[in-house]
């Protein structure tokens, strides 16, 4: 060992128990005097797992619904102003829904004062909304399922592009795919799915009783990816199971479009019976379409699945009431 390296020993060894004492006095002060207790959403425990294979399963098994008829409650919310904070609720409104696999749909929504409101249709590629109300709004349009559509200003005023821009956007199968949701097919090479888990901090709805709280739940997250013809691999879908309830109920669905934007987000509310076992439909699913700013509760009322026949013009909608048409292909 040479005499500069024998030299440097002590000096290192004093700087060793310097930071040693400094580190040791930083604990010490942590510890007791500069700590504050604070108040954290509690974790909810998580229940039994289930096995990736229950899981998808869970999925499929929903594909026993071929059809379904059923009257139910329509809570519609504006969140074009969400960015600022704000929104518009709008009184809920009586409907009536008709379902086929694999995307047909018709939905007819009435209010008890002021009568139609809507009715509207899809058969998987196109779609018709006939809007009754507001009266000076009232309009027969159709369009292209996969579109999206740029209104040209300069031909109306900003109050009426902003009026059918809202119009086309409310398409009927954006409730086919929550309600009906597609089979998960089997690992390829071509598809492939994986689950894993994620905890959200959200607000746990409170009772007349026990006000509402924030809290942390754990969820299982099954996500379905496909690839691209440029060998991309881009998400279709995550399916959300929430662990802190029994049974391991479905409670969330995301669907995404070919580029990976999330398109619509689906919460479905009591998706078990008490005993835990799933149910065929949710009693209710909040359907959120974030690019097109709105959101639609339904809640099922009395829902008939599997009716023994649909008549075939069940899906059609004709202008029978002279609308003024829009066809937003020719726009």
């Amino acid at each position: 060992m040479d005499q500069e390296s024998y030299r440097e020993r002590p000096l290192r060894r004093r700087t060793h128990a310097l930071c040693a004492a400094l580190l040791g006095g930083l604990l010490l002060v942590t510890g007791g005097c500069i700590t504050s207790k604070v108040t954290l959403p509690p974790v909810i425990p998580v229940k039994s797992a289930v096995p990736v294979t229950e899981l998808v399963n869970r999925i499929n098994a929903i594909q026993e619904i071929k059809s379904l008829k059923a009257s139910a409650q329509l809570q519609f919310t504006d969140y074009k102003e969400s960015s600022r904070g704000t929104g518009k609720a709008y009184p809920s409104a009586n409907g009536f829904l008709v379902l086929q696999r694999p995307q047909q749909i018709r939905m007819q929504v009435d209010a008890s004062l002021l009568g139609k409101l809507a009715d509207m249709t899809s058969d998987g590629e196109h779609f018709t909304v006939a809007v009754f109300y507001p009266t000076d709004r009232r309009a027969f349009i159709t369009g292209t399922n996969r579109k999206q559509y740029a209104f040209n200003t300069n031909k109306m005023d900003e109050k009426e592009a902003k009026d059918v821009s809202t119009f086309a956007h409310l398409r009927p199968q954006h409730l086919s795919m929550p309600l009906l949701p597609p089979p998960i097919p089997t690992a390829s090479g071509e598809v492939g799915y994986s689950v894993f888990e994620s905890l959200r901090e959200e607000t746990e709805p409170g009772t007349a009783t026990v006000p509402a709280r924030r809290v942390t739940k754990t969820y299982y997250v099954l996500y379905v990816t496909s690839r691209r013809a440029d060998g991309q691999w881009v998400p279709q879908f995550s399916y959300w199971f929430d662990r802190t309830r029994q049974g391991t109920p479905l409670a969330r669905l995301e669907v995404f479009e070919e580029n990976g934007t999330l398109s619509t987000v689906s919460e479905f509310e009591d998706y078990t019976n008490n005993d835990g076992t799933m149910r065929k439909l949710p009693k209710s699913v909040r359907i959120i379409r974030p690019t097109d700013g709105y959101a639609l509760r339904v809640s099922f009322r009395e829902p008939e699945i599997n009716p023994e026949s649909l008549p075939e013009e069940v899906f059609s909608l004709k202008n029978e009431d002279g609308l003024k048409a829009i066809n937003l292909d020719k726009e």
